[in-house]
Order: C-alpha cells, then sequence, then structure tokens
C-alpha cells in the first residue's frame, strides 16, 4: 500500500535547504564527506528517500521501487537518488544501499548521515506508536516484500522515527510522501508524473527564457 502524502502540511524547502550531511555511501560518488543538502538537488531533480531505519525489510522496499523507477524509465536516467539516516548502522547502511543502486560505480546514489535529524524535523518528528509494531498493516508490508525476494537486516536502532520521500528540483519541493506507519511508501507512478510534470515546466521556463533574450536582441 502506498500513498502521496500522510498529512495535509507539508515541508518547507527553508527547512530541508542547508543541512549537514555526512556521506556514509559505500559507492563512487562525486560527493565529498561532508555537504550541505542543497548540493544535492542542484541543477537537478533529486529523489529524497528520508529512511526510518535502514534494516528493516519495508524501507528496502521503498529504496527498491525508486531504484526500479529510475533504472527502467530512460526519461528519468538523469534524476539523482540519495537516501538518509539517523543512525549509521554500518552493516544495515551498507546492505541497505544494495537495494538502491545496481552498481558499486554508481554516481546518481549517495547515502547520508543526518546527525541532528533536520529531515525528520522538517516532516514533523513523527513517531509510530509501539501498537504500530503488532498492527496487521506491517504484517501484510512484511509478506509482500518477501514475496518480492527482499530480505530484513538487523533489528538495531530506532526504527519509530518515521520517515518519508521528497523529490526536490532547485529550490522546490515538487512531491512529498510522509510515512504514517509501518509498510507505507509513494507509488512509483505518483513519483513519476511529478518528475514529467517538473521537466515539462522546466521546458516550457527555458523557452520562455530563449524568446524573451531573442526578442530582446531585436531578432524576433
Amino acid at each position: 500500500m502506498g500513498s502521496t502524502s500522510s498529512s495535509c502540511k507539508s515541508t518547507k524547502y527553508e527547512d530541508i535547504c542547508d543541512i549537514d550531511l555526512e556521506n556514509i555511501s559505500k559507492f563512487e560518488n562525486a560527493h565529498p564527506l561532508n555537504i550541505t543538502s542543497n548540493a544535492l538537488w542542484e541543477n537537478k531533480i533529486c529523489i529524497v528517500l528520508i529512511v526510518r531505519r535502514p534494516g528493516c525489510i519495508i524501507c528496502r522496499e521503498q529504496a527498491s521501487i525508486i531504484k526500479e523507477l529510475l533504472e527502467f524509465n530512460e526519461d528519468v536516467d538523469d534524476v539523482y537518488f540519495c537516501a538518509i539516516v539517523h543512525e549509521n548502522i554500518s552493516m544495515d547502511v551498507t546492505e541497505f544501499q544494495s537495494y538502491c543502486a545496481a552498481s558499486e560505480e554508481n554516481d546518481k546514489f549517495s547515502m547520508f548521515l543526518d546527525k541532528e535529524k533536520k529531515f525528520y524535523a522538517a516532516q514533523g518528528n513523527r513517531w509510530a506508536s509501539l501498537f504500530d509494531l503488532s498492527n496487521w498493516r506491517i504484517l501484510k508490508a512484511t509478506k509482500r516484500a518477501l514475496k518480492k525476494g527482499l530480505s530484513a537486516g538487523s533489528v538495531a536502532g530506532n526504527g519509530r522515527l518515521l520517515g518519508g520521500t521528497l523529490i526536490v528540483s532547485s529550490d522546490k519541493i515538487i512531491f512529498e510522501q510522509r510515512e504514517k506507519y509501518f509498510g507505507d511508501f509513494a507509488f512509483a507512478d505518483v513519483m513519476l508524473s511529478a518528475i514529467h510534470k517538473c521537466k515539462k515546466e522546466e521546458k516550457v521556463q527555458e523557452a520562455s527564457k530563449l524568446l524573451d533574450l531573442t526578442a530582446s536582441n531585436g531578432t524576433v
């Protein structure tokens, strides 16, 4: 089961644009060890997966959905993908990245540690209740992920701080999903639609700028 948003509230761009992050990727990528978040979507579209717990099989399922979205749609192969965690649980973090990118020679995926949990704060610091651990929805979601051949990691870490998914382009958030419960994630087709819409709007803006420039040069 998935969603486009779990709340009428939305994350403000100014709350995510200047967050200090530590690069914990196992892949080769262009980002230095320490960066600020706005570098992730500078001059490009970036899918930001805010991970509840990297050992969680359902979180791994969401990562695999985004990976497949980018792999099997050529018109979005220029979109960047990053995963954010609030705890660096070494083995789980390493395994999690295998669900995000097919090759270690990958320059379009990175994983970062958000030590101060600012991405989570930007989405409202939402916590799952202990009741959610026994909810029928998590059992259903776990079975679904297992059928896909996914595997769970360890149970280490705090898994109650809810995550979500953002798609950011330049200085605006074009899509947001907030995890409501364990097993809630963003649909691939909804994310793809948001990316296509953004790309279309950018082309229109570029064409308009070119037309204005041509007119100012007196060639129209």
